[in-house]
């Protein structure tokens, strides 16, 4: 399975910088997460598995489809979550790879809003409506990141 590489996957703006700061080293902290595709992929399943699927007020083009290629789970993983995204499986939405983005930016929202709440809380700024990590904070964010996902892991969103 592949997607089509020439589309931009869209995030709300406003997680612009947490999106960038969970995935760059900024000589404070290593990355969390070596690309942006895989924190979309989280926060898509976050998303899905909490029921939250929020429309993007303030959208932001981040990265190609082509990058999440190179992850054969990420690509089944989205389809997935497109598939059964009305409660019922739906296998013509798999020709279509613009509907199976934005269907999958929706639920990205919401589980950033999901991860925001129950793990990146405590080390969030917040400044002109824009999200962003404060370092000052954040000696034990990886290990409650990663902690949060093995959690999560338990319970399979497809269920």
């Amino acid at each position: 399975m592949r997607l089509q590489g020439d589309i931009r996957v869209q995030i709300e703006e406003k997680y612009n910088d947490i999106y960038k700061d969970l995935t760059q080293d900024n000589g404070i902290r290593k990355p969390v997460f070596d690309s942006y595709g895989r924190v979309f992929v989280l926060c898509s399943c976050l998303g899905f598995e909490y029921n939250k699927k929020i429309p993007l007020d303030k959208s932001k083009k981040l990265f190609w489809t082509d990058s999440l290629n190179n992850y054969n789970h990420a690509i089944t993983i989205l389809f997935s979550i497109a598939m059964l995204n009305k409660g019922e499986v739906n296998y013509k939405i798999l020709s279509n790879d613009e509907k199976i983005i934005k269907i999958t930016e929706k639920y990205a929202n919401g589980g950033m809003k999901v991860l925001i709440d129950e793990v990146l809380e405590p080390y969030i700024k917040e400044d002109d409506e824009k999200f962003y990590l404060d370092y000052s904070n954040s000696s034990f964010l990886e290990k409650e990141v990663l902690s949060f996902i093995r959690y999560e892991m338990k319970s399979s969103p497809f269920d």
